[in-house]
């Protein structure tokens, strides 16, 4: 990575099936973002809600949920919510 470019602070995951993927995004982020504090953010919207329970679980356990947004639908459906929560 290059020193001058800063460290990744979002991400935007669509579809989580069964959290894996965020699971690594998460702690990709918070890796990266260690020395600036903890202004990283995960965003996951998926339309199937047993996704975002076991994404959920994962998180927790992993102690990420707390900068996880998880959004239950399709993104066409919540495009204004997840716009707000990039803003």
């Amino acid at each position: 990575m290059d020193t001058m470019t800063p460290p990744p602070r979002l991400v935007l995951e669509l579809g989580s099936y069964f959290g894996y993927s965020a699971l690594q995004f998460a702690r990709r982020l918070r890796q990266s973002n260690s020395t600036s504090g903890p202004a990283w953010r995960l965003v996951s919207v998926d339309n199937d809600i047993r996704a975002l329970r076991r994404t959920e679980q994962l998180l927790t356990h992993a102690g990420v949920m707390d900068r996880s947004i998880l959004i239950h639908g399709t993104l066409v459906r919540r495009l204004l919510r997840v716009t707000f929560v990039l803003y």
